[in-house]
């Protein structure tokens, strides 16, 4: 090989005799090169040659013989990355993120975040289906976030370049064995709400395999990542391994931030994404061999509120909205109105907003999706964020997939049936909501084709206000209206869902928190057995408040 015969070399010109030998070649080579100028000259030289060979073997010292030298392997094969020169064969996983972020980064705006208002007039929050004499037109909707020239300039040229350079197609082998799968957000006090709806799921009945993305080394848990949540057939994913220490270190996200992430590292093609206090309840594994899925591979879910999109993010993504109305509106003021709302224009992104958490996405089918989404997302906070909502009810991620999804002019499924504000009435008369309940996207599709007339049924409620958190719920006394114990979700859900769902909660944390007695950091320091004796006279109550007209009380144990 080479580079033994390098040093074989080596080894050899270090000997007396080499050096003479290549002192005479020298010398030859300046005879043939003269020869044909002065053979006189060239006869002289070569009679003098001996003589100055044996002064070079005087004047040369003594040199020790050198050990013999071991085989040495041979050559190791140069690793070249596959990602070289815009392809799309990554060596890996993370080498595919590390390109992702990379150029990302490399398209940050650089401008002031868009914190300034034209006026101190505000957006105020109506909801979706509210009568308003208000007409959300272009011109309306331009009268609140300002933003200079020099902002859309350089957000629509930010906007471009991360389309143009994003990879086109998802890397090989970039999933696992399962193709259809859940995915969770965990860390802190998410691990708990997400084992608390894993727990659920499983009494439903649902065979859907299960990812909690862990956010940070910190929000690690052994016990549950090792031993609990494998044994509902979920595992964790930890998001700095996952992403390696360079991708980590290019990285400054936060919150709800994360679901975009949580969706591009799961393991599964098609991905339904829960927020962690999100419960199923029905089992929701046939939503991904559905018409509305298989169609568009994208479904997405509604808020309550009236779309406050500002009419620049348009012009930042290039979006050409035309004058075609395509939606007529839901009530009486809406469809008498001269102006045209702006989001009922062709192209534009269709009113309601979006609630997003619950999400269905085939990722092979909106690889850019996921993609841009990441991109709006991590510029969320300062461009995007404002941009969608301009300071408007919930502000966030949850646009984030529908706009992108607009913006690449990718098909996808809005849900028709408006969501629905679960609670309970007061003593006083007055409404406390604590959950937002999402209906089956199957039975919306069949009713809006006109196949079936009948209503969805409710398929997520989203806990979001309290959250289930047994201790939390006991401090801030919210299971009292005065000194009367009460249902939070109020009297009527059992019959809507076939279920007593407030039931099965409280029974679940107690056979999580007093059964089974697994550690949780979010209840490190509470007393446990006040815990458990709290959650046994709710459940009493709740046992006692039962409809006994409904057909099942709880769901099967697991």
């Amino acid at each position: 090989m080479l580079r033994q015969a390098l040093h074989t070399f080596k080894r050899l010109s270090r000997r007396k005799e080499i050096v003479i030998i290549t002192t005479v070649l020298l010398f030859i080579v300046l005879i043939t090169s003269y020869i044909s100028f002065d053979k006189e000259l060239a006869t002289s030289i070569k009679e003098k040659l001996p003589e100055h060979i044996d002064k070079l073997k005087e004047n040369l010292p003594e040199i020790p013989d050198l050990p013999d030298l071991p085989e040495l392997p041979d050559w190791p094969e140069v690793s070249i990355p596959k990602f070289l020169g815009g392809t799309e064969d990554f060596k890996n996983p993370q080498d595919f993120y590390k390109t992702v972020f990379k150029i990302i980064n490399e398209s940050n705006p650089n401008v002031p975040k868009l914190d300034k208002f034209k006026s101190d007039e505000r957006l105020p929050n109506i909801r979706f289906d509210e009568e308003t004499d208000i007409e959300y037109t272009k011109e309306y909707l331009s009268k609140f976030l300002d933003i200079s020239e020099e902002q859309i300039n350089k957000l629509k040229g930010s906007h471009s370049q991360v389309i143009s350079k994003f990879p086109s197609n998802i890397p090989k082998d970039f999933y696992g064995k399962q193709q259809n799968g859940i995915i969770y957000v965990g860390g802190g006090k998410f691990n708990w709400l997400a084992m608390l709806s894993l727990k659920t799921l499983r009494n439903l009945g649902s065979r859907l395999p299960v990812e909690i993305l862990i956010p940070t080394l910190e929000d690690y848990e052994p016990n549950l990542c090792e031993h609990e949540f494998p044994k509902l057939n979920a595992k964790c994913l930890v998001l700095p391994d996952i992403l390696g220490q360079e991708v980590n270190s290019m990285i400054k996200i936060q919150g709800y931030q994360y679901k975009s992430l949580a969706i591009l590292v799961s393991s599964f093609q098609n991905v339904l994404l829960l927020d962690a206090d999100n419960i199923p309840v029905s089992i929701p594994d046939q939503i991904f061999h559905s018409n509305p899925f298989q169609e568009s591979g994208l479904i997405i879910w509604p808020d309550f509120w009236r779309r406050t999109t500002s009419p620049d993010y348009y012009t930042i993504a290039n979006i050409n909205i035309t004058s075609k109305r395509i939606k007529t509106g839901v009530t009486e003021s809406e469809k008498s109105q001269t102006g045209i709302p702006l989001h009922h224009l062709e192209n534009s992104i269709p009113d309601p907003t979006s609630e997003s958490g619950q999400l269905i996405i085939n990722k092979t089918q909106h690889f850019q999706t996921m993609l841009l989404s990441l991109y709006y997302n991590v510029y969320g906070p300062d461009y995007y964020y404002p941009l969608f909502s301009q300071g408007a009810m919930g502000e966030g991620d949850k646009e984030t997939f529908l706009a992108a999804a607009v913006a690449l002019d990718e098909p996808l499924y809005q849900m028709n049936q408006s969501l629905v504000a679960l609670g309970r009435f007061d003593s006083k008369g007055d409404f406390h909501g604590c959950s937002m309940g999402q209906f089956d996207p199957i039975q919306d599709y069949n009713k809006n084709k006109g196949n079936d007339d009948t209503d969805p049924r409710i398929l997520f409620i989203h806990a979001n206000f309290p959250k289930l958190d047994p201790v939390l719920i006991q401090e801030e006394k919210k299971l009292f209206d005065g000194d009367e114990r009460i249902r939070i979700f109020g009297p009527g859900l059992t019959d809507r869902i076939g279920y007593d769902f407030e039931f099965t909660q409280w029974l679940n944390m107690k056979i999580l928190l007093c059964e089974q007695n697994l550690e949780f950091k979010l209840f490190e320091g509470k007393n446990r057995h006040e815990i458990c004796r709290e959650l046994d006279v709710h459940l009493e109550f709740l046992d006692k408040t039962i409809d006994q007209t409904t057909n099942g009380r709880t769901l099967p144990k697991v």
